[in-house]
């Protein structure tokens, strides 16, 4: 939400589409997600930009290996 709080005008296109396809006052049905191309794109690229997982994920050694003496 903050992202797009920082961009007006893309609140302003996400308002529209979101008057155009649903209605205005009424509320965002399963079946109208698919039929919002830039409400999902603003999802998506918000997702890009504050994954919910760090990537990639930290790894824990379990066991200690001994080196190999012959070059590959």
């Amino acid at each position: 939400m903050a992202e797009v709080l920082c961009n007006p005008h893309t609140m302003i296109k996400a308002k529209e589409e979101l008057e155009e396809v649903v209605g205005q006052g009424k509320i965002v049905k399963e079946d109208d997600v698919l039929r919002l191309p830039y409400l999902l794109c603003i999802v998506k690229e918000t997702s890009r930009l504050h994954p919910p997982a760090p990537i990639p994920l930290p790894r824990k050694v379990d066991k200690q290996v001994q080196p190999m003496d012959t070059p590959f």
